[in-house]
């Protein structure tokens, strides 16, 4: 049988949990889904601690000396699970995050060949235009000179 201490504990515990929660919801600090998890999680533990028979027949079932034991292994196995999906998911976010870093990489080489390939034709522009000033210039005092004599 579960000790009393227990129960409350538990029950205070369940019931903080799904407070603390609901306010990470409204404040928009924790997903949907991920919430999900965490209030099914309390609620599941709210359950077992307000009906003991429920634990006392899972330990019963699964070979367990002590309901409280019973009840320390599933939770401790559903904060498992959702270490894994947690892990899952930054895997998943650091590939995306990798192929993110790689696209831009490769824009910012095609930026930055584009915009010497526009300062080359650039400087060729200006240079064509002082050049053709110097030959228009040359010409103009030629003539200038030639109509003097």
């Amino acid at each position: 049988m579960m000790s009393v201490t227990l129960r409350v504990v538990l029950i205070l515990v369940s019931l903080l949990a799904v407070i603390y929660t609901l306010r990470k919801i409204r404040k928009a600090q924790l997903n949907i889904d991920d919430a999900i998890y965490w209030i099914v999680l309390s609620v599941l533990l709210l359950i077992l601690s307000i009906f003991p028979q429920t634990a006392e027949w899972g330990a019963q079932l699964l070979g367990f000396i002590s309901p409280s034991n019973f009840v320390i292994v599933v939770m401790i196995f559903m904060v498992l699970i959702k270490l894994f999906q947690v892990a899952v998911d930054l895997s998943i976010a650091k590939y995306r995050l990798n192929l993110l870093i790689q696209k831009m990489a490769l824009l910012n080489k095609e930026t930055d060949i584009e915009s010497r390939n526009d300062n080359k034709s650039f400087t060729e522009d200006c240079h064509t235009t002082q050049n053709d000033t110097t030959i228009n210039t040359s010409i103009s005092d030629t003539a200038d000179s030639t109509i003097k004599l």
